[in-house]
């Protein structure tokens, strides 16, 4: 390759556009789209097809950092049950406070309930949430907010009732 330069400037608005369209948020494409072009340029050989080349570098990028995104999800997750449910019961009864979350999580919205799972459960941002929901990002921030108060609220309901004296 004569000039890497030409060469990132022909190819970097339609790769951009690519991850983009993959689910890379701005920043994100941007990263991904420096990282796939440093390692296309470290090869030694010429590539027929240089743009399938790349989308395939970039594509491979983005799923490993997905990846690497949901695993870190998940931990923190775990994380936070683990921290909730030790500080929610004293005596380790952890079952009563999940058959109460589930109990309370049934009292919500369609709506509310959807934008949680698609919170807690797939890990998506407010902004694709909001795009899912056809709602605002504020919204939604609003939304998950109410709920998670609300489900705090429920459960500390239900679990003072299960302790009160027949």
């Amino acid at each position: 390759m004569s000039d890497p330069e030409q060469f990132v400037r022909e190819h970097q608005q339609s790769l951009w556009r690519y991850l983009r369209l993959l689910g890379a948020g701005a920043a994100d494409a941007e990263d991904l789209l420096q990282e796939t072009f440093l390692r296309f340029l470290r090869r030694a050989e010429p590539h027929p097809a240089p743009a399938a080349a790349l989308r395939t570098i970039a594509r491979g990028l983005w799923i490993d950092q997905q990846r690497w995104l949901q695993r870190r999800r998940a931990v923190q997750w775990a994380d936070e049950l683990d921290r909730t449910l030790g500080s929610a019961t004293s005596d380790g009864d952890h079952e009563l406070w999940l058959e109460a979350l589930a109990e309370c999580r049934g009292k919500l919205g369609e709506r509310t309930r959807q934008a949680l799972e698609l919170a807690y459960r797939d890990g998506l941002g407010r902004d694709r949430i909001a795009e899912q929901l056809g709602l605002a990002p504020n919204t939604i921030r609003n939304l998950l907010a109410a709920a998670r108060e609300a489900l705090r609220q429920c459960i500390e309901r239900r679990l003072q009732r299960l302790e009160e004296p027949r």
